[in-house]
C-alpha cells in the first residue's frame, strides 16, 4: 500500500493554492497483515507509520515541512 498525504497551501513567491505533499508511506501487504487492528486502542498512530518505509519533514513542535514524494 501506498499512502501520500498532503495539504493545499498558499505559495507565498505567487499566491497561487498549490498542493504540499508532507507524508509519504510504503506499506508491504504482509506488515500490515501484522497489525492487531483488533487493539486500536493500545496503537500509537506515529508509532505504527513509522515502523514502515516513511518520508516526512516535522519540526521540533510537529509541523509538517513539504516533501518530495519517493513514487
Amino acid at each position: 500500500m501506498i499512502l501520500s498525504g498532503f495539504s493545499q497551501r498558499v505559495d507565498a513567491a505567487t499566491g497561487h493554492t498549490i498542493d504540499e505533499y508532507l507524508l509519504f508511506v510504503q506499506i508491504p501487504r504482509t506488515d500490515w497483515q501484522g497489525i492487531h487492528f483488533d487493539k486500536l486502542r493500545d496503537l500509537d498512530p506515529i508509532a505504527v507509520m513509522e515502523h514502515f518505509q516513511m518520508e516526512r519533514k516535522l519540526t521540533k513542535i510537529g509541523i509538517f515541512g513539504a516533501i518530495q514524494t519517493l513514487a
